[in-house]
């Protein structure tokens, strides 16, 4: 066995860094039980360019992590240098504490670069290549409904979403497993659903894009957004309530732009709103209102939205 294997650390954080890192741990790599891995990729991006904290935060959780062989040759190799007496950290567990306070203070977008900076530094160097010289891509995906897909891309471009939560690579695609496609089509990539990412040879040919491809990747990024990209943009009639129309105004995250000139208010206070927008945005996030909120047409995303209020409603009468 290791001798690595056997030694743990003890890590001490705020409620903060904490419930951050434990909710990081599970929107990046879809899995709570494996904190340990989680927080030796953040060691490991993180180390050279961590300063003490001003001053100390408040520890209102201490558990024990498995450090990995490597992190544990580099924590060996910083004792006497960066770690002991006289040296900036005093102990592992104050280099630990500093590097994941500090990282929790990020704003997510920054975070998810952190824990991704290989998928990343290896889609830049891709798209850095010139057209002409640029390869096919072989990535395993886990889609938000959690099917694993491998898929053949030519990369077209990185970007992320308007409240810049998520990085994307946006490309055409095609999927060879479970199924094959027959063409490649449009399709982003939310960085941190890669499972794996290769570059294949020459031999696959070439990912260099035509412009008219390039065309109408940009149209999509520019008229739907990254995250909505793939669906059709439809005319979409809403009546918000007074408290809807303040939710509306207060609530930005996938808010979707109304028409302006179509916007009327009855009688009552009640605003009539007219959306040019993909279903998938329309759904997403008028759910979240209520009964403050009624899609007037289509017909279909009314009924799909009120579908999905029964559903809750069934559940929520079931016994348990």
């Amino acid at each position: 066995m290791d001798f690595y294997s056997e030694r743990r650390q003890h890590i001490s954080l705020s409620s903060y860094a904490f419930n951050t890192i434990k909710s990081d741990c599970y929107a990046f790599s879809g899995s709570r039980s494996n904190i340990s891995g989680f927080i030796n990729r953040i060691f490991l991006e993180r180390f050279e360019n961590t300063e003490p904290l001003e001053k100390k935060n408040r520890t209102d959780y201490s558990f024990k992590i498995r450090p990995s062989n490597e992190v544990s040759e580099v924590l060996q190799e910083l004792e006497g240098n960066v770690i002991g007496p006289n040296c900036e950290f005093s102990t592992r567990a104050s280099l630990f504490n500093a590097i994941l306070e500090n990282y929790a203070l990020l704003p997510q977008y920054e975070r998810e670069a952190i824990v991704y900076s290989n998928i990343l530094n290896s889609l830049e160097n891709s798209l850095l290549l010139p057209p002409q010289d640029r390869r096919i891509l072989k990535i395993k995906y886990v889609t938000a409904r959690g099917e694993t897909i491998i898929c053949q891309v030519k990369p077209y471009r990185m970007v992320s979403d308007s409240a810049r939560t998520f990085h994307y690579l946006v490309g055409y695609s095609k999927k060879i497993s479970p199924i094959t496609d027959l063409d490649y089509a449009p399709f982003p990539f939310r960085i941190s659903r890669i499972v794996d990412l290769r570059t294949y040879s020459k031999s696959h040919g070439s990912a260099n894009l035509s412009e008219v491809e390039k065309q109408e990747l940009q149209q999509s990024l520019d008229s739907k957004g990254v995250q909505f990209m793939l669906g059709n943009i439809s005319e979409f009639k809403v009546l918000l309530t007074p408290d809807g129309f303040n939710m509306y105004r207060s609530t930005t995250h996938l808010r979707p732009l109304a028409e302006e000139k179509l916007t009327t208010i009855d009688s009552v206070g009640n605003v009539n709103m007219t959306f040019y927008s993909t279903e998938l945005q329309i759904l997403q996030y008028f759910f979240r209102f209520g009964m403050h909120a009624v899609i007037l047409s289509p017909v279909d995303t009314r009924n799909k939205i009120a579908e999905s209020y029964r559903k809750a409603l069934e559940f929520y009468e079931t016994p348990y």
